[in-house]
């Protein structure tokens, strides 16, 4: 029943973006079709999802996931405890996030725009009408649509009652960055995150060139939460960013902080951990090494294949130097998922973030690392 809800679903958007395109003009000839039905056998990246974890055995576990036990147990809810499980951490597939620049649009729903006008921006809200006047060509400013996206549940491919952890089983909107005043202006965005004022600094700045450096080589340190890699800067929540004509970056950084403002908000928890195995845990910072994201549209970033050539960093992020007093290097495949702020050559290819010919909206499937308790 499920399959074929989703199934009208999909017949219905594609039916509805089709009209509304030939019905409404420019502004939604603006708004890209992202296929996100017709084309995610292609589009995903299915290795993503790997490896697993069962009882403590596979590969490393990224940082703050539980530690290696072979039992564990949960308690139901008149807290008693259950029989004894099994952990389980795997990557698990589970939002989609949508950046745009023309407001309304969205590339998830066949690129059909939800509304025609937008309270408080008069006629700049309108189809084919511009974004905020904070848009220029040194700066940017995005939208983003939430949505959930439980592909493997909506495939009944592989579905695990106990790691399921919220009742969304088929694709539906979760938020609207259009109707949240905070997303929109900056000073609202600090009362909620006034936090952002210790960052301001050139010390934080610093230590956000040590994280690129550090996410780069594959290690995700959760104190730099403040931090947003390679991107540039986590803070404030909103969707200005710096640097017009860098879509793949600029886009990054905004579903970063994108995650960063629902963690603070309490809609996104956090999944790993030992004290997260049987129920998510509020976090109020984004634990970065939880999430993995990779752009399904424009381009899909399961096509790339490249070997990226990065340096060699020890634990501390220090680079690691060769007999001859030259940093060491290693070459890597870039492969169709990255984590959050890693360098955007390496998962955009060699063209780096501007690719003539590619729109700026992007679609992010987001994986979310889960520690559960199988039932035994």
């Amino acid at each position: 029943m499920k399959r074929f809800k989703a199934f009208i679903l999909t017949l219905f958007i594609g039916f509805t973006a089709s009209t509304t395109v030939q019905a409404s003009g420019v502004g939604e000839a603006l708004c890209t079709n992202a296929n996100v039905f017709t084309k995610i056998m292609d589009q995903m990246c299915w290795s993503c999802m790997l490896p697993f974890r069962m009882s403590g055995i596979g590969p490393n576990a990224p940082e703050g996931a539980a530690s290696s036990q072979l039992l564990c147990l949960c308690k139901d809810d008149n807290g008693v405890y259950k029989p004894p499980g099994v952990p389980l951490g795997y990557w698990s597939p589970r939002r989609l996030i949508e950046t745009v620049k023309l407001p309304w649009c969205s590339p998830s729903l066949g690129g059909m725009r939800l509304q025609d006008t937008i309270v408080g921006l008069g006629e700049r809200g309108k189809a084919g009408g511009s974004a905020p006047d904070t848009d220029s060509g040194t700066n940017a400013f995005y939208q983003y649509h939430y949505f959930s996206y439980p592909i493997m549940q909506m495939l009944s491919l592989f579905v695990v009652p106990e790691c399921q952890r919220d009742q969304y089983v088929d694709f539906d909107i979760l938020y609207l960055s259009e109707i949240d005043p905070t997303w929109n202006n900056p000073l609202l965005a600090f009362v909620l995150n006034p936090e952002a004022a210790l960052f301001a600094n050139p010390l934080a700045q610093i230590m956000c060139t040590v994280d690129c450096g550090l996410i780069t080589s594959g290690i995700a340190k959760e104190q730099n939460y403040f931090c947003a890699g390679c991107d540039g800067t986590l803070y404030p929540f909103t969707g200005q960013v710096s640097g017009g004509g860098q879509p793949a970056r600029n886009t990054s950084l905004v579903a970063q902080r994108v995650l960063a403002s629902l963690h603070r908000k309490g809609l996104s928890k956090r999944t790993m951990g030992n004290d997260a195995m049987c129920e998510p845990q509020y976090a109020p910072m984004v634990p970065k090494s939880m999430y993995k994201l990779s752009a399904i549209h424009p381009l899909p970033e399961a096509d790339g294949d490249a070997m990226v050539t990065v340096p060699e960093r020890d634990s501390d992020g220090n680079e690691i130097l060769g007999d001859d007093g030259e940093p060491k290097t290693k070459s890597v495949k870039a492969g169709c998922c990255h984590p959050l702020g890693d360098m955007v050559y390496k998962w955009r290819g060699v063209t780096g973030e501007t690719i003539p010919g590619v729109g700026e909206d992007y679609v992010y499937m987001q994986f979310q690392y889960v520690d559960c308790c199988l039932a035994r």
